[in-house]
């Protein structure tokens, strides 16, 4: 079961009365977010200090980063503030292996994207030795963070520490201190300053009287000044203040108690008799613990039953040896000055003790001038020696680098060159195109598109000895290309909008990478066009939509027999071209079409050039030459639409030869419905049309050669 173990001291203030006090009864506690789920704690015996040491499981928890949160009641129903503690939960491990680092990495303040990560080989404990540059750093108060990376991936909790960085100053001045200031816990407000008289070193021995804080546990802050007015990082320290005792009474310690790394569980608590001094001189098993780095803690108890602070100490636990095999030089690193990050391994073929290094070193890389060497041993243990450091003098060996802000400029431009170049005292810059400087980091200014080789020769005039380097420095045309900057269309009518083929890469307000796109929508649209060299060019198009016309057409029925005459059309807005069967100018004649339905379109364009049309469908029908007259009486048909029958209703004005038949759209006729002689008279006649499809169908009555034509519908 995954466990953690707590240490938590609380006390509650006095309030009212002296002789009146007030106790801690309950504490709840809760991770992450979770407080629907925390655990809430009834303590058996109400107290006004409560340390709490408990177990407590996390095995329901993911592995990776945690919050702890614990706050306490007294009996009055009055929290405490919530105390809060992150930590992270492990992937259960093999019981026996070991675990091994493999990686650190750093950063200032909170600026974690440019963390500098640094790989280095798998070991158990790791010795930093490196020197760590923080040149591009602002003059002032910095936090320094880093944390280790194991094996498995995980990164442990992050180090950070307050350093502060201060002006460049002249070597052979010096500065003193001149005065310091401290303060309780966060009561800056109420800090003490004094001022002494300056000097490098400065030894503070004095009595500093806390007579009005609190019994309870607080902090001690304190930081110093120098000449130039900048204050050092603040240095803090908790420490108890305990009741006032009666004079000539003393306080001996009674028991200590001790445990490893965060195994608190395990403690091992050992009484003592009592004394006010106490000398620890024992022998500590650490048979079952792991070979490796581990810390060890300790705290001592009075006979108020009030514990101390702990005290933490690291240490490492070796591996047995066998006393008959012997310890041998395995390996050795080498560094110049404290630039360890540029360190150079080098593993024996042959581990040995004594070893003999005799063998050529590689320092064209060390600046010339006098340096000190540092070296150090690694044994069968996979120990590390102390370091042994000795002098030498580097004689000029000038190299010449550079870098340039910019490889590439679009059209003209100005690029800044940065000297890296080492062991020269004189630069000579050729910039390609006729021009020179001496300048350690100059800038220079191009005019015109090409190719320029860039050479830097760096010279050591004391040896005579120098050394080149050069560089290509291009400028390049940006993409050339004119988009109108307005451009119209018709409402529903697609637009092409074409950049050309002028550039290797293009990217559209639209999020298109094609050269043209096509919008139907008003706004406005911009394109990126880049070429190989990454020059680009903006451009931006107005597009606006013009609406189309509205259109219509008036003065044209459905129905038509093909005996009708010349129809006259209007088409509305005027001025506009019909078109279809039949048409001549504005005119449509049924007698010059067959019989059926044709489409009649009315065209027109507006002021703006957007067309628009409207149609109708006409329906011409063979009336036999049968004159059509209004001389028949009543002509009715009901219900209309109808669902499964109609009637015709219809009176003659005298005795005729009657005909009635049904028709569909195509002019088919479908059948007779009545054909006979009637007297002159009202009629009525019962059509069954279930058998018809849902449509529309036409009725023809012909009396004595005269007609009447109605349109019926069937609906269901």
């Amino acid at each position: 079961m995954k466990k953690f173990i707590l240490i938590i001291i609380c006390n509650v203030l006095l309030v009212g009365l002296l002789q009146s006090q007030n106790k801690i009864n309950n504490y709840e506690y809760w991770f992450d977010n979770n407080f629907s789920g925390k655990i809430v704690t009834n303590l058996s015996i109400p107290a006004s200090e409560f340390a709490l040491q408990t177990e407590i499981s996390v095995s329901m928890l993911t592995d990776g980063l945690h919050t702890f949160h614990v706050r306490f009641r007294d009996e009055r129903g009055q929290w405490s503030s919530v105390l809060s503690q992150f930590f992270q939960k492990l992937p259960a491990t093999i019981s026996g292996s070991t675990n091994t680092m493999t990686a650190y990495e750093y950063w200032l303040d909170n600026n974690y994207a440019d963390k500098v990560l640094a790989n280095f080989t798998p070991q158990t404990t790791f010795q930093l030795i490196d020197s760590l540059t923080f040149a591009s750093a602002s003059n002032g108060l910095h936090t320094f963070h880093i944390r280790f990376r194991d094996e498995r991936g995980q990164w442990s909790s992050v180090l950070s520490q307050f350093f502060q960085k201060l002006p460049a100053t002249n070597s052979a001045s010096t500065n003193t201190m001149t005065a310091y200031e401290y303060w309780l816990d966060n009561n800056y407000a109420d800090k003490v300053l004094a001022n002494f008289t300056p000097q490098t070193t400065f030894q503070l021995i004095d009595s500093l009287t806390f007579a009005s804080a609190p019994n309870g546990l607080h902090t001690f802050h304190i930081r110093f000044r120098d000449e130039r007015g900048q204050w050092s990082s603040v240095l803090s320290q908790f420490f108890q203040k305990l009741p006032a005792t009666i004079s000539g009474s003393t306080n001996a310690m009674t028991a200590y108690e001790y445990w490893l790394d965060n195994n608190y569980a395990d403690k091992v608590e050992q009484s003592i008799l009592s004394t006010q001094q106490f000398q620890l001189i024992d022998s500590i098993p650490f048979a079952l613990v792991s070979n490796g780095l581990h810390t060890f803690h300790i705290r001592f108890k009075d006979e108020r039953g009030q514990w101390s602070t702990v005290l933490s100490q690291f240490f490492q636990k070796l591996p047995a040896i066998n006393a008959n095999i012997p310890n041998l030089i395995t390996a050795y690193q080498y560094w110049v000055d404290t630039t360890a990050a540029t360190r150079t391994l080098v593993n024996l073929p042959i581990p040995s003790n004594p070893y003999e290094l005799l063998t050529e070193l590689d320092f064209a890389w060390v600046p010339k001038g006098n340096h000190d060497f540092q070296i150090q041993f690694k044994d069968t243990l996979g120990q590390w020696s102390c370091v042994l450091t000795d002098t030498f003098y580097k004689y000029p060996t000038p190299r010449a680098l550079f870098i340039a802000d910019k490889y590439v400029l679009c059209d003209t431009g100005t690029i800044s060159f940065t000297s890296q170049s080492f062991d020269a005292d004189t630069l000579l810059w050729d910039f390609g195109d006729g021009t020179f400087s001496s300048l350690n980091d100059p800038t220079h200014f191009y005019g015109a598109p090409g190719e320029y080789q860039v050479k830097l020769l760096a010279f050591d005039t004391t040896q005579s000895v120098k050394d080149s380097v050069t560089i290509n420095i291009k400028v390049s045309h940006t993409p050339i290309f004119n988009l109108p900057a307005t451009i119209s269309t018709c409402s529903g009518v697609d637009l092409l909008i074409d950049a050309g083929n002028v550039g290797d890469a293009y990217l559209w307000s639209t999020g298109d990478t094609t050269s043209s796109i096509m919008v139907s929508t008003a706004g406005n649209y911009w394109i990126k066009v880049t070429n190989e060299n990454l020059c680009s060019l903006f451009d931006t198009i107005s597009v606006v939509v013009n609406p189309l016309p509205i259109v219509s057409i008036s003065g044209l029925d459905t129905d038509y027999c093909n005996t009708s005459g010349m129809v006259s059309l209007t088409g509305n807005p005027l001025g506009g071209v019909f078109s279809g069967p039949g048409i001549s100018g504005n005119s449509f004649n049924p007698l010059a079409v067959t019989a059926g339905y044709h489409t009649i379109s009315y065209r027109y364009t507006n002021g703006l050039g957007c067309t628009d049309s409207s149609q109708k469908v006409v329906h011409v029908i063979v009336c036999d030459n049968i004159r059509e007259f209004s001389n028949i009486g009543a002509f009715n048909i009901y219900p209309n639409p109808f669902n499964y029958n109609f009637n015709i209703d219809f009176s003659l004005k005298k005795e005729s030869d009657v005909k009635i038949k049904l028709m569909d759209i195509t002019n088919r006729e479908l059948g007779s419905i009545l054909n006979e002689r009637k007297q002159e008279g009202d009629y009525t006649v019962y059509y069954d049309g279930s058998h018809l499809p849902v449509g529309i169908y036409y009725v023809y009555i012909i009396i004595d050669h005269e007609y009447v034509i109605k349109r019926i519908v069937r609906v269901n």
